[in-house]
């Protein structure tokens, strides 16, 4: 956050002229004759101590017979007014303005800060740490907590409604969370710029002014739908910046809040939003907004990509490809203001006023885009201030022909490098489509008078035209309008998309390679495969050495843009060797689908549960294994070759296998880890890792989940299951008493369902 801004607030003292319209009982007010509401203001600005002693605001005032209801102090009401002592607010002031209390230093005093009724001037020692608001205070002023640098936390009541702005600007040793510094429901800053996401929290009510300026890598932000206020320059110069969500909850948008976010193309506005100041989306390259329909404030209407204020028909921010709807009457100010994309506009009939900068381009940004301007106004609009334009030395304006004098002698119109008649400009809209596709609907645009018929519209492409330009001719047609230019638009047609994707093949060593093919995504026009002249090749030129290998695919087309996706050709060898130490035991994975059933002397197991109780683990037997299966072998020394099958088995296994070198800690997420120990299979364990271990590639360790291991025992025992299913079928009755499930679990007696069970070191299966 920006610190001389909050030095320039602080010995800010304004010269905007106030005036009032009524004063009532020593209190001066501004009327809205048309809502009955009244606004607390000041006498005079010149030297804005226009109150003292105890003020009482009431909740109405008669005024010519007429009842207003007061709603709101306004900015600086009560500004410097020193001798004021307390101020009594009615409940039904919704909104205080800002520095409306600054400079009233005779106000009550509690707890080291200053109240003026519910409204929080500001603390009278800025060194303290901790600050507890009282309650019942509904505002908190403009600047408040502004340079509280030892502020370590602040406790905000539930009452507050309102924060200024600048209220924590320089706090900057309050709570810090995911990077974003807070107090309170008030977002301060993001402390972190380089960052390309940031999670606000629920509960946010406030995004501050500057928070995340500056945060250039800053690609999407969500704004939650707690957050009821987007601070002056909240996203100021966040350039990276292409994705804003904005929740329904949102109800004012302050000046500048996404200023020079140059990447983001869209916004939507939700239903919640009342207020949206001048200049929001100013610097963008907006080209579509989107008001939701249930706003009652704003809309985006007639597919018009801008926000028009409904109350006062005003436009308050449009795009480069805007349709202003006939209803509008002003344009606001930085409506248009650097919209990239702007080349020429047209102003309705009914406009009868522009703001500042209202259609304006930076010639740094995109020169010499912005060509044409035309406004059907008879009678020139009033520009507010400074033009509305930027330089328009180059842009050509047309008017009616009856106005033509009065625009050439109207302020900021005159400035135009060419003024001229406003006849009819009929324009081919201009399309872009995919080679293969039918062509668009053609539709024009047309300026100016109104048509007395239908001009004629054509292009020579077809769906099989190959990717270029082409122009979309107008013509007269059934016009009988002499008057009219005619202006051809371009229809582009670019390359199709076009996915290759080669199929993966497995073979075995010694195998002939297979006939290698893919398959073909986006080809047009019933066409096929041959007309981008596949050619697939394998970087494998026999099957004698296992393997992985590409899959390449080449092709060409001057009508379709090609993507290639390679594939595989994975060569297995025909068996495996596995080594047996003096153990005679060992853990293994492998990459490759194994069969154990012909292995004479090694047998290989899975681990498929434990008993907390004898503190050890089950042993199956298996001899179809899948790859990546973790397994415990025993054997006499020695190395035994195993073949490579095709396996259709899967295991619940609490062993898990390394294919590649890995570095295991003693406990991962919810499970306890174990190395194999001991010299033969007879005093063999599994003993619970103390600090982290490196595992070699095709081994494997034990998992067994903490809850259930509880830590009871420092190396687990082996139990083993030799059988090929190990399942016996007996009864209940037959049974022992300590029943486990097969992940482990100890029941509570017997099982009361059928299944697959543990009693005794064996499996059973209860029917």
């Amino acid at each position: 956050m920006k610190k001389l801004l909050s030095l320039l607030f602080m010995a800010f003292i304004p010269i905007v002229m106030m005036a009032y319209d009524v004063e009532v009982n020593g209190i001066y007010y501004n009327l809205n004759t048309s809502a009955n509401t009244a606004s607390v203001t000041s006498e005079n600005s010149s030297d804005y101590n226009s109150y003292s002693g105890d003020v009482v605001i009431p909740e109405t005032i008669a005024y010519n017979g007429v009842t207003y209801q007061v709603t709101s102090i306004e900015d600086y009401a009560f500004y410097l007014c020193s001798d004021l002592t307390s101020i009594s607010i009615p409940n039904n002031v919704v909104s205080i303005g800002e520095c409306a209390f600054d400079g009233c230093t005779s106000l009550p005093v509690e707890d080291n800060i200053m109240y003026a009724g519910p409204y929080l001037v500001g603390p009278v020692d800025r060194e303290q740490t901790t600050y507890t608001i009282k309650a019942g205070t509904k505002y908190i002023g403009t600047g408040a907590f502004s340079g509280c640098t030892n502020m370590t936390s602040i406790n905000i009541p539930e009452t507050v409604i309102s924060i200024g702005k600048f209220a924590f600007q320089g706090c900057y040793n309050l709570p810090v969370e995911n990077n974003i510094i807070y107090a309170g429901p008030y977002l301060v800053e993001a402390v972190d710029k380089s960052q390309t996401t940031y999670t606000i929290k629920e509960g946010t009510k406030y995004i501050g002014q500057q928070s995340f300026t500056g945060c250039d890598n800053l690609a999407s932000i969500i704004i939650p739908s707690s957050v009821t206020r987007i601070e002056d320059y909240a996203f100021e110069n966040c350039h990276s910046l292409s994705s804003v969500t904005i929740s329904e909850g949102v109800k004012e948008i302050d000046y500048g809040a996404f200023y020079c976010c140059c990447s983001l193309t869209s916004i939507n506005i939700p239903s919640s939003v009342t207020r949206i100041e001048y200049a929001a989306f100013m610097k963008l390259g907006l080209t579509s907004i989107t008001v939701a329909s249930e706003n009652t404030i704003y809309d985006s209407r007639n597919n018009c990509n801008a926000i028009i204020e409904t109350s006062s028909n005003t436009l308050i921010a449009g795009c480069g490809n805007t349709v202003i709807p006939e209803s509008v009457t002003s344009i606001g100010v930085s409506a248009f203001q650097d919209c990239t994309n702007l080349t020429s506009i047209t102003i309705p009939k009914n406009v009868t006023k522009i703001g500042y900068l209202a259609i304006s381009i930076d010639p740094w940004i995109v020169p010499s885009c912005f060509t044409t301007v035309v406004c059907e106004a008879t009678i020139p609009p009033m520009c507010e201030e400074n033009s509305p334009f930027s330089d328009v030395s180059n842009v050509t304006l047309y008017v009616p022909a009856a106005s033509i004098d009065a625009y050439k002698a109207a302020d900021f119109w005159k400035d135009f490098g060419t003024i001229t008649t406003l006849s009819t400009i009929v324009t081919a809209n201009s399309y872009t489509r995919e080679y293969g596709d039918e062509n668009p609907s053609f539709e024009w645009t047309e300026v100016g008078l109104p048509l007395d018929g239908t001009p004629t519209i054509s292009c020579s492409a077809t769906k099989t035209s190959a990717p270029d330009n082409y122009d979309i001719v107008i013509t007269r047609g059934t016009e009988t309008n002499t008057d009219v230019t005619y202006v051809n638009g371009t229809l582009t047609v670019t390359k199709a998309p076009l996915t290759i994707t080669a199929n993966n093949y497995t073979i075995k060593e010694g195998d002939a390679l297979p006939a290698f093919d893919a398959v073909f995504t986006g080809l047009k026009n019933g066409e096929s495969e041959s007309v981008v002249n596949p050619a697939i090749t394998c970087t494998a030129t026999d099957s004698n050495t296992p393997g992985t290998y590409d899959i390449n695919v080449t092709a060409t087309s001057d009508n379709y843009d090609i993507t290639i996706v390679k594939g595989t050709l994975t060569i297995l060898p025909t068996d495996v060797t596995i080594t047996i130490t003096s153990a005679g035991m060992a853990t293994y994975c492998s990459p490759y689908d194994l069969d154990f059933s012909n292995v004479t002397g090694l047998k290989a197991y899975t681990i498929t549960g434990y008993d907390r109780a004898s503190q050890k683990v089950y042993a199956m037997r298996v001899y179809d294994v899948p790859a990546g299966t973790g397994l415990y072998l025993v054997g006499n020394q020695g190395d035994y070759t195993v073949n490579v099958g095709s396996s259709s088995s899967y295991y619940i296994n609490m062993l898990v296998g390394t294919l590649a070198e890995t570095w295991i800690e003693p406990t991962d997420g919810e499970y306890t880890n174990f190395r194999l120990t001991g010299t033969s299979p007879t005093n063999a364990s599994f003993k619970a890792l103390t600090q982290g271990r490196n595992f070699s590639a095709n081994r494997a360790y034990l998992q067994i989940p903490t809850a259930v291991y509880n830590g009871t025992a420092n190396a687990v025992g082996i139990i083993f299951d030799d059988e090929a299913d190990g399942i016996e079928n007996i009864s209940m009755e037959d049974a022992g008493t300590d029943w486990f499930t097969l992940d482990g679990r100890k029941l509570n007696g017997k099982p009361t369902t059928k299944g697959i069970y543990v009693v005794n070191g064996r499996k059973v299966v209860i029917k």
